[in-house]
């Protein structure tokens, strides 16, 4: 049976791990290596992997004993699960056995054509995966890789806390950091302040308000009179409150539009983590009609064109009529094809 590495070198993407220890079940001796930082998180999975170790790649000498590891323990395949940045890259330009063969997840493939780091990484990297169709369908072809993608739309049973009663309340979801270059928060504070919206709404923000500009976000709102509006964080929100929040929220709203700061890229060169949401926990997205015309944008979405119209879907309540998950099998057979 192959041998398969499953590397994440930083701290984040965690959330695409669960779903390609999975995809491998029965069909490969995986060894799950993690930055030490996922730890908690890795620790919620159950047993998905046949073994895991931990590194401080914090330390840059850990990819040397990342790299003794690898070669002593017979790995067949090592699968970066961020295949993009300095510490790959790093990792990439050490010698490894012929023997060993990579493949990488990139999470933004302009990096293939506009990073010169991100060339040198693909002269070991020949196959990388994406994280969506409509990213699979705008890879650069003429660099001759290999490519597919999976959605890893695949998480642990994570157990529910108590939440605050919802009653009749409507609660519309924004996951994640606050950070303008990302979400259109101008937007976001003009919606809430919208005159015609039922006084039943509520905006979650599913992240540290005390990180970033959180703070400053909400001050404003504090100062707007609207806080009311909002359920927020001061300190980090656990997996088991975040997943507990999901299961409850009306809508999934990502705030990405046309002036949004790299917008163009979110329907071309990479996603938003509330994409693959919206489809493990059947959720509604709004999504700007920015996002309408993309092919394989296959999400449970209900577009908007304006304020107004956004506030009409929310004050009644309105849901896709058909509901997109995403197919275990397929994924798999995908994500198998290719390692």
């Amino acid at each position: 049976m192959k041998s398969v590495a499953l590397v994440e070198l930083f701290s984040y993407h965690s959330e695409c791990l669960y779903s390609q220890l999975l995809f491998m079940q029965g069909h490969a001796r995986v060894v799950l290596i993690v930055d030490q930082r996922l730890e908690p998180i890795v620790k919620t999975f159950g047993k998905v992997y046949d073994e895991c170790r931990f590194f401080d790649f914090k330390n840059l000498s850990s990819l040397l004993k990342l790299r003794s590891f690898l070669i002593h323990s017979k790995i067949d395949t090592v699968v970066l699960n961020t295949a993009q940045g300095s510490i790959p890259l790093k990792l990439m330009l050490l010698p490894f056995p012929k023997r060993i063969h990579f493949v990488g997840t990139i999470h933004d493939t302009q990096k293939l054509t506009e990073s010169f780091g991100q060339q040198l990484i693909s002269r070991k990297i020949k196959s990388y995966y994406v994280l969506a169709d409509y990213v699979n369908r705008e890879f650069p072809a003429h660099l001759g890789l290999k490519h597919q993608f999976f959605i890893p739309a695949f998480y642990p049973q994570f157990d529910k806390v108590d939440l605050p009663e919802k009653k009749d309340e409507i609660w519309v979801c924004i996951p994640g950091a606050i950070e303008s270059k990302r979400r259109d928060y101008k937007m976001l504070l003009a919606l809430a302040q919208h005159s015609q919206l039922n006084d039943n709404v509520k905006f979650v923000l599913l992240g540290n308000a005390a990180l970033g500009e959180g703070e400053a976000f909400v001050e404003e709102i504090n100062r707007l009179n609207i806080a009311h509006r909002f359920v927020y964080f001061n300190k980090r929100v656990s997996d088991e409150q975040f997943y507990s929040y999901i299961r409850e929220v009306d809508y999934l709203l990502p705030l990405i539009h046309s002036d949004t700061h790299t917008a163009g890229d979110y329907t071309k060169t990479k996603i938003s983590g509330m994409f693959p949401l919206s489809l493990a926990f059947k959720k509604t997205m709004l999504c700007h009609n920015f996002f309408a015309n993309v092919k394989g944008f296959d999400y449970n979405v209900l577009f908007y064109d304006n304020l107004d119209v956004l506030v009409g879907i929310i004050n009644v309540s309105k849901k896709v009529e058909q509901i997109f998950t995403a197919d275990f099998t397929e994924n798999q057979s995908r994500y198998l094809s290719l390692l």
